[in-house]
């Protein structure tokens, strides 16, 4: 339990930092940093299963989107799990590119795109450890960290993917 990324009523929610390996290959010393909100409801009705939520996007945060979903759950009575995903808003690193990537036809700008991919290259950030292989063990080792025996995954839109 920590710091929230976002400004949250500590009365209904606790927050942290997964810290996680970026690669879990042995003897790879470098890791992500995943900010996570937990919603907690009064009353609760059960404190070993939890529902987590996926933003989409691709690249939404979904630590930021918590303070307006969570309490929406409440007649659940169950806490509510969000979990920045790698790369994304609050996590660190982010991949998030300069402006200028994306064209005004929603088209790419490929060599602004190159160039940015080469500049977290040389930040040492392997862009294979940003799959949803990695993410899916993101989510087990939180839900394992926090104690929960399960957890109902719900997704929206490239959530929906990794869910």
């Amino acid at each position: 339990v920590g710091p929230c990324a976002v400004t949250l009523d500590p009365a209904e929610f606790h927050c942290g930092t997964l810290i996680a390996p970026m690669t879990r290959t042995a003897g790879d010393a470098r890791v992500v940093r995943l900010p996570f909100a937990i919603y907690k409801p009064f009353p609760s009705t059960s404190k070993r299963s939890a529902i987590t939520l996926l933003a989409g996007g691709p690249g939404f945060t979904t630590v930021g989107s918590a303070g307006p979903i969570g309490p929406t759950f409440a007649p659940l009575g169950r806490d509510v799990v969000f979990l920045e995903r790698r790369g994304t808003g609050f996590a660190e690193p982010s991949l998030a590119c300069p402006s200028g990537t994306r064209l005004a036809n929603h088209d790419w700008d490929l060599k602004k795109v190159k160039a940015c991919a080469n500049s977290f290259r040389r930040q040492n950030i392997d862009l294979d450890a940003f799959v949803s292989r990695q993410a899916a063990a993101d989510l087990e080792d939180l839900r394992l960290l926090l104690g929960y025996d399960q957890w109902d995954i719900v997704g929206v839109s490239s959530g929906s993917s990794l869910a």
